[in-house]
């Protein structure tokens, strides 16, 4: 079964702790995978996060409604973080052999004798 915030909520019943590991076996993905739609959940009010004696995390469905996103509530939306280009991966090395000579040189400046 797929995960989105959609089937996740559909699994869990109001006013029941479940454990993250257990709804990761049951979506077949990676327990950070869950914590984190979860976690987006929490912060959306749909489920509280609860401390357990043991010091293990539950989590608990107070709401229920769905979250709608856009014109399908099934759907999932993302973005990607990214770094900026900012060097340029071609053309002809130039005083590379310099550049080692002088990081070997740092390098046995800090050897002991």
């Amino acid at each position: 079964m797929k995960l989105t915030q959609v089937t996740l909520l559909d699994r869990m019943q109001i006013g029941r702790d479940y454990n993250p590991t257990y709804l990761a076996q049951y979506f077949d993905v990676t327990t950070a995978i869950l914590r984190d739609e979860l976690c987006a959940l929490a912060q959306e009010g749909f489920v509280k996060m609860i401390n357990k004696a043991d010091g293990k995390i539950a989590f608990r469905r107070v709401r229920n409604d769905f979250p709608v996103q856009g014109d399908n509530p099934a759907e999932q939306i993302r973005s990607v973080a990214t770094f900026p280009v900012t060097r340029r991966l071609t053309g002809i090395l130039s005083d590379y052999g310099a550049s080692l000579a002088s990081v070997r040189d740092l390098a046995l400046s800090t050897r002991r004798a």
